[in-house]
């Protein structure tokens, strides 16, 4: 497993001259360290299905086209930090009441850190907060590690048959749509959707939700706890496309992987259908077993 750097703290616009950089937070950076063992516990898989609604992604209000501001764990706790988010940034959300966001530290609780509301605003659904935050989580990582992508949300393909949550261009003209995928989905509205960007050239990526109707689990007969592929997802993989999971508030991806007799002869159990990809978006290496 290889060793990525956690996103920087000022995302893209810190190298901007219309907002200032926020203050100095290089010791929350953190490694991605190697994944210990086959597979993770059901203590880290709960983890990574938190449902906690918290809102650790915020725009800037001199720019908000701009990649968005990514709030590391452990980030309200810089001296200066707050006056400086109350003054460059807001709530993301497409519809938002009143954008404005104030600090909040956590840290005495043991829960995450994040961006509130002033009191009578915000209330978004917490699935088109978990949507709108992955797709910020794409875009702040894409632009702070790979400058010369340009990464866009809500991108029509030309004959507007889809629109991407986020699509990435190269300096060539490839694309990449990635959709992230909350809400339930049927095998006949997402090959059409898929068919739709590769008709159009364009290479579909999907991320399902870390919570809710995308990922359901089950514990075996010896205490594990495993991933349940729905219908939707085994179908993708018998179609050669591969399923992934993003946790958008850890700035995590979740991949699956299962164990299965090996086809020369070898051992049973022995590995070789693993979905096993470095978790660029943040600190924690995320494989779980499936079923």
């Amino acid at each position: 497993m290889r060793h990525v750097t956690h996103p920087s703290p000022g995302g893209a616009d810190s190298a901007g001259s219309n907002s200032p950089n926020p203050p100095a937070t290089s010791d929350l950076s953190g490694t991605l360290g190697h994944m210990p063992g086959a597979a993770h516990d059901a203590a880290t898989l709960a983890a990574f299905q938190s449902g906690e609604e918290r809102l650790v992604y915020a725009r800037f209000r001199s720019r908000p086209s701009a990649a968005p501001y990514y709030l590391t764990e452990g980030g309200a706790a810089v001296v200066g930090f707050r006056a400086w988010v109350t003054e460059h940034l807001e709530c993301l959300m497409p519809s938002c009441s009143d954008r404005r966001l104030v600090l909040v530290n956590r840290a005495a609780s043991g829960r995450r850190d994040g961006f509130s509301h002033r009191a009578g605003s915000g209330g978004h659904a917490p699935e088109s907060l978990f949507h709108q935050q992955g797709k910020a989580a794409i875009l702040a990582w894409v632009s702070s590690r790979y400058p010369h992508v340009v990464a866009a949300a809500e991108v029509p393909l030309p004959q507007r048959s889809r629109v991407a949550d986020v699509m990435l261009t190269w300096p060539d003209g490839a694309q990449v749509a990635v959709e992230i995928q909350y809400a339930q989905l049927g095998i006949e509205e997402w090959t059409q959707r898929n068919q739709a960007y590769l008709t159009a050239g364009v290479t579909p990526v999907w991320l399902f939700g870390h919570h809710g109707a995308q990922m359901r689990t089950s514990a075996t007969t010896e205490g594990a706890t495993l991933v349940k592929l729905s219908t939707l997802h085994q179908h993708m993989l018998g179609q050669g496309a591969q399923p992934l999971w993003i946790n958008p508030i850890d700035a995590t991806l979740g991949t699956p992987w299962a164990r299965v007799a090996h086809p020369d002869g070898g051992a049973e159990g022995a590995l070789i259908n693993s979905f096993q990809v470095h978790c660029p978006l943040g600190t924690t290496a995320a494989r779980f077993a499936v079923t």
